[in-house]
């Protein structure tokens, strides 16, 4: 029981620890699970009718020296390809869980979950990201969407939306733009021409490094 109190208070945030003590205090009858999380308001917005480019920025939090990254994605980009587009731009592996969040901070009870097939199996709180578009999320300038990756060593990434600008259709859907890290063919097809671009069919083809100022260009295809 102890050790189970323990993992349940490790995954929570220092607002959700002063709410579930809160929630303990308050907790007269017999069955109370002050740790049972309730769905909070769905955050999404309409889809867009058209479909747009939004350029982002990745940072992933804790690191020194900053390391993060610029994409170019189609509006109308649902999440779990999102997901994909995150792993081929950090050279992330896709061997642990991830979620995403949308609310003021990831760890909130104001916060809505998007979760990954393995979390929608076991029942947890949350969307399917495969139902939730880039553009329900992220609306206007400046508005940030969570995403984690290893629930255990808790990789968080702030994803922020920068500009929203036409959308051609010739232009790739999932263009990347990678600003700190140094790339590597780690494995997968990776093909790299004068102009530095790289095109990637496998999403766990790269590998980074802490260490180059001015990487390559790549796009994630189709």
């Amino acid at each position: 029981m102890l050790r189970q109190f323990t993992e349940a208070m490790s995954d929570l945030g220092p607002g959700e620890l002063q709410d579930v003590l809160h929630r303990v205090l308050a907790a007269g009858a017999v069955g109370d699970d002050p740790f049972e999380r309730t769905s909070p308001p769905s955050r999404r917005r309409p889809r867009r009718v058209d479909v747009v480019t939004y350029r982002v920025r990745i940072d992933l939090k804790g690191t020194t020296p900053p390391l993060w990254r610029r994409c170019e994605l189609a509006s109308d980009l649902f999440l779990d390809d999102f997901h994909d587009v995150i792993h081929a731009a950090f050279g992330w592996t896709d061997s642990h869980l991830h979620r995403f969040g949308c609310g003021p901070e990831y760890y909130s009870h104001d916060t809505e979950y998007y979760l990954c097939p393995f979390d929608v199996e076991e029942g947890e709180t949350g969307v399917p990201e495969d139902q939730v578009r880039l553009d329900e999320v992220l609306v206007e300038i400046g508005e940030k969407l969570f995403y984690t990756y290893d629930f255990g060593d808790d990789w968080q990434h702030t994803i922020r939306l920068e500009a929203v600008v036409c959308h051609e259709d010739s232009v790739p859907r999932r263009e990347s733009v990678q600003k700190a890290g140094l790339l590597r063919k780690h494995r997968g097809k990776l093909l790299l021409t004068a102009q530095g671009r790289a095109m990637c069919r496998d999403p766990v083809a790269f590998w980074w490094l802490l260490a180059e100022k001015t990487p390559p260009r790549f796009t994630v295809g189709p």
